[in-house]
């Protein structure tokens, strides 16, 4: 399967009634989510470094043909910034290997406070030269800057890194690349965590990814705007538009 639409986490006691049925326990919630999605993108990598028993665990509980794509842990990218990282994210990257054929994609979110400058850029080639070649990573910015510069984008296609495409307030959207891998976050159009998007909106998102669609090449698309169950509602119309199977009973 080359398309995977899914959210970013899918453990929320918000989304109860609006998603999950009345009074769903929290240790049930994967599974119902993943009656109905085939991808999910872990937050919890991103704030505490998973133990490879938690990884396990995470193999054994879900379906055959479901994938998981895992945030590198922020000590590597907001406390260190990439710096003098090279031993946390080969470990790291080791750890996910545990998923086998369950891994999606490996996400480094940097902070917005990382921005285009020589340093950093020696910094992205670095860990770039290191990344562990059994895995497929992407990669997102949070500063403008970081997509005003053709050597950013240049970069990562040399060492076969998705740009990850994004919806947030106040950062532009680089096109959809025109072969390669696709990973495209969605946070909310005008509000970070917090927007609907719209039927049109989800439309318009289509057309712009239908030929990756076409060429089969790989197109992972998380939503994170989980503000009210909004994530939830708009993969799964999305999945519609796109024709990828929803599950409904």
């Amino acid at each position: 399967m080359f398309l995977r639409v899914g959210t970013s986490g899918y453990s929320y006691n918000h989304w109860i009634d609006v998603f999950y049925p009345k009074k769903m326990n929290s240790k049930n919630m994967f599974l119902f989510y993943s009656s109905r999605f085939t991808t999910v993108e872990i937050n919890y990598s991103f704030y505490h470094t998973p133990k490879e028993s938690t990884i396990l665990s995470w193999y054994e509980s879900a379906p055959p043909g479901f994938k998981y794509s895992l945030k590198v842990p922020r000590l590597i990218t907001h406390r260190k910034k990439l710096a003098g990282t090279d031993d946390l994210i080969r470990d790291f990257s080791n750890l996910a290997l545990s998923l086998k054929e369950k891994l999606g994609m490996v996400l480094f979110q940097m902070p917005p406070s990382f921005s285009y400058s020589t340093r950093n850029m020696e910094k992205l080639k670095n860990v770039f030269g290191i990344l562990n070649k059994q895995i497929s990573y992407a990669i997102e910015f949070r500063h403008a800057s970081m997509f005003q510069s053709d050597e950013v984008s240049a970069l990562c296609r040399n060492y076969n890194v998705a740009m990850a495409l994004i919806s947030a307030p106040g950062l532009p959207r680089n096109p959809v690349p025109l072969e390669g891998p696709v990973y495209l976050r969605l946070h909310g159009k005008d509000k970070w965590y917090g927007d609907n998007y719209s039927n049109d909106e989800l439309g318009k998102l289509v057309l712009e990814v239908k030929p990756v669609v076409l060429r089969k090449d790989p197109l992972w698309i998380y939503f994170n705007n989980d503000y009210k169950g909004y994530a939830v509602k708009n993969a799964i119309r999305l999945k519609e538009l796109l024709a990828e199977p929803v599950n409904k009973t």
